[in-house]
């Protein structure tokens, strides 16, 4: 479901027209003939070990992460080869409006020991998305000194002020289902949906196309924590991550503590209503939008989904994606 008024109103050029699509998934509203360019951070991979062997954010590396993925962004945009001669006019020649987002997000509470579900997740979540959104235009501003603002700047809405920026529009939150399992972390700001799920493969030396083989896929935070944190031996992990894969919960696991079983909680049980406070927390800062899933358990009602539809809409949200578990089995 997609809000287009709150879309629109943070349309850049509105007098090119209103917001009329977003890409497949939702995170770019986008104007007739542009597209989305877009790269994702891997929040995870900017923390620091202190001497308690707790972790907190490097702020420092994240703002050169952030600039450098601006550039590259405006440099694909140069690189570009494009199918369309209207599509080179709106986007080279045009708003040149890009996507700098992030994954692993959920792999960076776990690393900090904060429950998703939570109003400390859902004031880290904004923290970051206004750090990020403040650095994202630093870089689009110095590369509009450096090599000119973005052609339709002076029909934007950034038209006579002092915010010449490189680009119309800088960052979104995509569901890098592909590049988050290429990077080894949680995807964009889902919660992470399973810790141990078990997985039959397929080979060719079964003559009939039978599973040969049961693979177990670990969350690999989960599974370093266990190791490192709680420092169990192999036979120890092996028994709890069986255990987790056979009743899909943490709740009769000894070893762990309930603030333990709170931190690693994973999509199924994380209410509906913190899905949207979360989306809402990243919305709040960033100029295009969010894609992001809200899942129900399969009782859920119709009454269940319209308090959530509602609740986006009055969070700031432009738009929202739920999937009832179970519903797609026929």
């Amino acid at each position: 479901l997609a809000f287009l008024d709150r879309m629109q109103e943070d349309n850049p050029t509105p007098t090119l027209g209103p917001i009329d699509a977003t890409n497949p998934c939702g995170e770019i509203p986008l104007l007739p003939y542009e597209s989305c360019n877009l790269a994702s951070i891997v929040l995870n991979n900017h923390l620091i070990k202190q001497d308690d062997n707790k972790y907190t954010i490097d702020w420092k590396d994240l703002e050169h992460t952030i600039k450098t993925g601006i550039r590259l962004l405006d440099n694909m945009i140069e690189v570009n080869t494009y199918a369309l001669p209207e599509i080179e006019d709106m986007v080279k020649n045009g708003n040149r409006r890009i996507g700098l987002g992030v994954m692993g997000f959920a792999h960076l509470l776990f690393n900090l020991g904060i429950p998703y579900d939570s109003d400390e997740a859902v004031r880290l979540a904004q923290r970051l998305a206004k750090f990020i959104r403040r650095k994202s235009e630093e870089m689009s501003l110095m590369l509009g000194k450096e090599r000119g603002t973005f052609p339709n700047w002076d029909i934007s809405i950034y038209a006579g002020t002092a915010e010449t920026y490189r680009n119309c529009a800088m960052n979104m939150i995509a569901p890098t289902g592909t590049i988050s399992m290429l990077a080894n972390c949680s995807s964009g700001i889902e919660p992470v949906f399973s810790l141990v799920t078990k997985r039959k493969t397929f080979f060719e030396d079964d003559k009939n196309s039978r599973p040969t083989e049961e693979l177990l896929m670990i969350d690999p935070v989960f599974k370093n924590y266990l190791s490192k944190a709680k420092q169990y031996d192999k036979t120890t992990i092996n028994k709890i991550l069986h255990q987790v894969a056979e009743e899909n919960s943490l709740e009769n696991i000894t070893q762990l503590t309930q603030k333990e079983k709170a931190i690693f909680t994973t999509t199924h049980y994380i209410s509906p209503q913190w899905h949207v406070k979360i989306q809402s927390a990243w919305q709040k800062y960033f100029d295009n939008s969010v894609s992001k899933t809200v899942n129900f358990k399969n009782a859920a009602t119709v009454d269940d989904v319209k308090d959530v539809y509602l609740q986006a809409w009055k969070l700031g949200c432009k738009g929202i994606t739920i999937y009832r578990d179970g519903s797609k089995q026929d």
